[in-house]
């Protein structure tokens, strides 16, 4: 595997900024690649305090040798038999660590905050009690799936920025900066759905038809009814990556895009949210491109937000990035 190399690398470089330093070792080998016997372009720093055990090739050179026996679902194995050699605990074996065993659900994820079926649905609730759903309401294929997932991996731009006012002194050679604030990074996540099947079909519609509604706000006469008039669009939990990727992160839809081509095949979907059986034609390919935007409270960054909690990556989970 390409990627045995880098992990070994990672592994090491790990080690050094944690338990050595940065400090650099002039030897007659150079760079640590070429003491592990790495090719050309994959060293990196060698610490001066590295033990003598470690600066033999003889055990890096079987575990590069022996690539076949590490796949990418078994990763554990690359990094005991790492920590064999180098004398440092590998990271599952570190307390506290998560079990890279256990299956987890990292798939970008899209969806309101809890999971009632108002949003779904379309319904509402009048005089105490709420009116019961549609048999095959729009939404029915992203509710079952637990909200918007991403059918393949996207690519995701992200950009934050910190704000400063830069003040201008007569005859001064140099400008005064002083920070004013910080914005959380602006998600433009894109990728592609296809329909190869009936329920993938069904499901790109329910996409379509999930966009229009997270950018609508309550109005009108029967909004006036069931008392939600004024309700702005609902705020949304973006996940994604794990416990320090994108950890139920609560955004608002702020700008959606997709592509109905000229040139792919439209297949018929049928559905019976009205009662009775109605078709529409999806496309069998579509680019999508939605912007989020992190929204969060005042109370929750007053009460929850701690940037030194934030550094130890504790903060993740409060829904911080």
């Amino acid at each position: 595997m390409a990627s045995t190399d880098q992990n070994i690398k990672n592994v090491f470089n790990q080690y050094i900024r944690d338990k050595l330093g940065t400090k650099t070792i002039n030897t007659s080998t150079g760079s640590w690649g070429s003491v592990l016997g790495l090719p050309t372009g994959q060293g990196g720093i060698l610490p001066r305090t590295m033990p003598d055990h470690v600066r033999t090739t003889t055990g890096y050179t079987n575990i590069l040798s022996d690539k076949a026996r590490y796949q990418q679902s078994d990763l554990s194995q690359l990094a005991s038999d790492t920590a064999a050699v180098t004398g440092f605990p590998s990271i599952e074996s570190s307390e506290g660590a998560a079990d890279l065993s256990t299956p987890t659900d990292w798939r970008a994820r899209l969806r309101p905050k809890g999971r009632g079926t108002s949003f779904w649905s379309g319904t509402t609730v009048a005089n105490g009690e709420a009116e019961q759903p549609e048999l095959d309401y729009l939404l029915r294929p992203l509710f079952e799936s637990g909200g918007l997932v991403w059918q393949y991996t996207p690519n995701i731009f992200v950009s934050g920025r910190a704000t400063y006012d830069t003040q201008v002194f007569a005859g001064a050679n140099y400008p005064y900066v002083t920070f004013n604030h910080s914005e959380p990074p602006q998600l433009v996540v894109v990728a592609d759905f296809t329909a190869n099947t009936v329920e993938e079909a069904r499901y790109l519609l329910g996409i379509f038809h999930f966009l229009r509604v997270a950018t609508k706000a309550f109005f009108g006469d029967s909004a006036v009814i069931n008392e939600m008039y004024g309700t702005p669009p609902p705020v949304m939990l973006f996940e994604y990556m794990g416990d320090h990727g994108f950890n139920k992160v609560p955004v608002v839809v702020t700008d959606y895009q997709y592509q109905l081509g000229d040139d792919i095949d439209y297949v018929p979907v049928k559905t019976a949210s009205g009662g009775q059986t109605e078709t529409t034609y999806v496309p069998t390919l579509s680019n999508i491109s939605i912007t989020l935007q992190p929204s969060y409270t005042p109370h929750k960054l007053r009460k929850r937000f701690d940037l030194n909690k934030f550094t130890s990556g504790k903060g993740y989970k409060d829904g911080f990035i």
